[in-house]
């Protein structure tokens, strides 16, 4: 009877626990902007309308926070074309890793704040920790708005700012990516990275989100910019918060979200087993055929590999020779008499004087391509037999031209002015690749390459921009060839060294 007593108990104090639980979910202290753009008079007839069309819209992004397939967010307008000035435009957004319950609760928690808070006001947004929520009576959908910024921190530092703020750049570079590209349609990812320090790690959580309705662009944009914000309000601190309207980004030593799917890497290969124990007459039965087997796969794998080389090579060389061939093709080399095959050198040499200046009856010049051409004069002579020849003899000054070196680095320059330096891709790459890295890239390359080698960044600050996709980089200047004709006004130091 006893022992059914206590089991009684402690059900209500695990259902009370719950219910705590939930209460202090919905009523986080909450980050209110009242705006204050505009108010209206509840006393006129314009603002009854104002109000009337206000309680409808909150009561259903209430009622549509508890339906799941609002999906976390929800928007909705209020009133009729027939009176614009009582239109009332608004949304919510809970966060990613919450339930309908909690992202219910939350919404209707924070209607009856915004309510109270921002009293005849036009426009309000509110923050809780698991939803946010606002109205205007100017349309807000789809676009990115980042006119009310707040940020909250902890005053704490982190142990080792050389350490950990490389490791909370990466992490957010990742969640801009993620949450832009989300497939979902949330706009929402986390990651989980390990600091590494001399005796000791720690993990760091963090979280970014957007408004499903921003297209991709508008999401990344919004969300660098709230991480731009973080070296200056929250510089090594051990945990922050940068509100936007649009968007969001949080991150914590203290793993303050729901259980979700992080993308972490991949962990280490885990140790091999140990040797199992044998006798020593067992090992001596084993050691034999185990060694056998290992010599004879390493001498097929030599085998192999060999094998692959001289295909390799051979096929390479059938190459080379196949386009020599092309190249002599078309320079004109193979439209040779057979007949003339039966001179030697030595008697053309005589008979054209060794190729005399004097006995030249022509000379010019054969493109191969667009990078190589070929220089030919053609002197004549007589055979000791009386017979009359002409010879076409290649200069030594055939060989690749200079100029077309520099207009890969013109047609970048081109590109970039025109706003199309993805033209610069091979076409067969298609899309596998991120284009905001390969944009830095190309940035990042002509701020290398422009005429004043005084504005040219140094190495140092070459792996920083391309190893930190928040920092702004400054417009290019004319590269060191844009002016020039020759190919000897490319300077050779792209980037300085310290």
């Amino acid at each position: 009877m006893i022992s059914r007593n206590i089991l009684i108990v402690l059900c209500c104090l695990l259902c009370l626990l719950n219910f705590d639980n939930r209460v202090v979910i919905a009523q986080d202290p909450p980050v209110i902007d009242c705006v204050n753009s505009s108010t209206y008079n509840p006393n006129t007839t314009a603002g009854r309308n104002y109000q009337t069309n206000l309680n409808f819209l909150l009561s259903t992004l209430s009622s549509n926070a508890s339906r799941a397939t609002a999906n976390g967010f929800y928007n909705f307008t209020a009133g009729n074309g027939n009176d614009p000035s009582s239109t009332v435009y608004g949304l919510f957004l809970c966060r990613g890793d919450v339930n309908t319950d909690v992202c219910a609760q939350c919404v209707a928690n924070a209607s009856r704040q915004i309510l109270q808070s921002c009293r005849d006001q036009k426009t309000a947004i509110i923050w809780y920790n698991y939803c946010l929520l606002r109205y205007s009576n100017e349309s807000m959908f789809s676009r990115e708005d980042r006119n009310i910024i707040y940020y909250i921190w902890i005053t704490q530092n982190a142990l080792d700012p050389e350490i950990f703020n490389p490791v909370l750049g990466k992490m957010m570079d990742r969640i801009v990516i993620l949450a832009a590209n989300d497939s979902s349609g949330k706009k929402f990812a986390v990651q989980e990275s390990d600091c590494y320090y001399s005796t000791f790690q720690r993990r760091i959580y963090a979280f970014g989100q957007c408004t499903p309705d921003l297209s991709s662009d508008d999401c990344e944009n919004c969300l660098r910019n709230a991480i731009a914000y973080l070296p200056t309000c929250c510089n090594n601190s051990q945990g922050a918060v940068v509100l936007f309207p649009s968007c969001k980004i949080m991150y914590d030593l203290n793993k303050f979200y729901n259980s979700v799917t992080p993308i972490l890497p991949p962990p280490p290969p885990p140790p091999p087993p140990p040797p199992t124990p044998a006798s020593n007459r067992g090992k001596s039965r084993l050691s034999i055929p185990v060694t056998i087997g290992i010599v004879i796969s390493t001498i097929l794998s030599l085998m192999l590999l060999v094998t692959i080389f001289v295909f390799l090579k051979r096929r390479s060389r059938r190459r080379y020779d196949a386009n020599m061939q092309e190249t002599i093709d078309r320079a004109g080399l193979l439209n040779i008499d057979p007949e003339s095959l039966k001179y030697s050198l030595s008697e053309i040499q005589i008979a054209t004087n060794y190729f005399s200046v004097n006995n030249k009856i022509g000379e010019g010049m054969k493109d191969v391509s667009s990078y190589y051409k070929f220089h030919f004069h053609i002197p004549q002579g007589t055979l000791p037999n009386g017979q009359d020849i002409a010879v076409k003899r290649l200069s030594t000054r055939s060989g690749q031209e200079q100029k077309p070196r520099l207009l890969p680095l013109r047609l970048a320059w081109q590109q970039w002015r025109e706003g199309t330096p993805l033209a610069l891709l091979d076409p067969t790459i298609g899309d596998s690749y991120v284009k905001t890295e390969v944009l830095r890239c190309i940035h990042v390359g002509l701020l290398c390459v422009e005429e004043d080698a005084t504005r040219r960044p140094r190495m140092a600050s070459v792996v920083y921009m391309l190893d930190s996709n928040s920092v702004s980089l400054p417009s290019p200047y004319l590269p060191a060839v844009s002016r020039h004709n020759k190919s000897e006004s490319l300077v050779q130091s792209y980037c300085q060294l310290q």
